[in-house]
C-alpha cells in the first residue's frame, strides 16, 4: 500500500489552511518528517525494541504520534481561525 495519496492530500490541506505568507515555513516543517523519518526511525525503533521489546515500541510510538499530531490537528480543526497553525 503506497502513501503518495497522503502526500498529495497533505499538500492540499496546507494550501487551503495555511496563510500564503506562512506556507513555505509550514511545508518546510512538514517535509522534515518526510525526509528524516526513514533515517532516524529505524535507529530509534531498533534501540527501543532491543531495550523494551516490540510491544512497548509500538505503544510508545503510537502514544507519541497521537499526542504530537492527532490532538493538535483536532484542536486546530475545531478552531475557526484561518491562521490556526501559527509557525
Amino acid at each position: 500500500m503506497g502513501s503518495s495519496g497522503t502526500i498529495a492530500l497533505r499538500n492540499g490541506v496546507v494550501a487551503s489552511v495555511i496563510l500564503p505568507s506562512k506556507r513555505g515555513m509550514a511545508m518546510g516543517w512538514i517535509e522534515i518528517g518526510t525526509l528524516c523519518a526513514p533515517a532516524v526511525g529505524p535507529l530509534i525503533g531498533g534501540v527501543l525494541t532491543a531495550k523494551l521489546g516490540a510491544e512497548m515500541g509500538i505503544l510508545v510510538f503510537g502514544d507519541i504520534e497521537f499526542h504530537l499530531f492527532d490532538i493538535p490537528s483536532f484542536i486546530c480543526s475545531r478552531n475557526k481561525q484561518k491562521d490556526c497553525w501559527e509557525w
